[in-house]
């Protein structure tokens, strides 16, 4: 029975990479969504296609990425400790 345990630093350090690449595409995605939230309060798109894409962002879209981020921005403090 083999008790060592192997680390391969070059492919953690690639994963924690990828962790925060991941956790950057979300937040920013996120980002954008709230942009477009921002923009028909002022206006920019009015009506009932409007108000249905507001919808969807807000109670779904926007609430799933909220979601996501936590346990990437988790994963991502955890392998940059490795």
């Amino acid at each position: 029975m083999n008790d060592h345990i192997r680390y391969h630093y070059d492919d953690i350090e690639q994963a924690a990479r990828r962790f925060r690449d991941h956790a950057q595409q979300v937040e920013d995605m996120l980002q954008r969504s709230m942009r477009c939230v921002r923009l028909m309060d002022e206006g920019a798109w009015i009506g009932e296609g409007a108000d249905e894409y507001r919808f969807e962002l807000e109670s779904l879209l926007i609430p799933a990425l909220r979601s996501c981020i936590t346990p990437w921005v988790i994963r991502r403090g955890a392998a940059a400790r490795y």
